[in-house]
């Protein structure tokens, strides 16, 4: 089955496996995000969703997962927890290296 999968998705960053008919995603060690003086310290609103964050400051729902990984946080919308403080990379981070590393990653497998 031919899958088709975002460039900011975390899954482009793993391969699409199917072992005895069934589909696996062999997941990529994603780059580790540390903190930068760059980085925007945001504070979390009650309504506040890390799909919806991540769609405001990047562009793109999808690079949810940068957010979670620079925040040791599941991909669960009810991990935020409202007026807690996250830190959001810069845009020029996410689009300029960490991306690239997760591609790169990707290719030395």
């Amino acid at each position: 089955m031919a899958v088709k999968v975002r460039g900011t998705s975390r899954l482009n960053f793993s391969r699409l496996l199917v072992i005895d008919g069934v589909e696996h995603w062999e997941m990529t060690e994603l780059p580790k995000i540390e903190a930068a003086q760059d980085d925007e310290i945001y504070q979390v609103q009650q309504e506040d969703r890390i799909d919806l964050i991540a769609n405001r400051k990047y562009g793109t729902p999808e690079l949810q997962w940068i957010i979670a990984l620079a925040n040791d946080l599941a991909l669960l919308p009810n991990d935020l927890k409202p007026f807690s403080t996250i830190r959001l990379p810069s845009n020029n981070r996410v689009f300029n290296k960490i991306l690239r590393q997760a591609a790169k990653r990707k290719e030395d497998r």
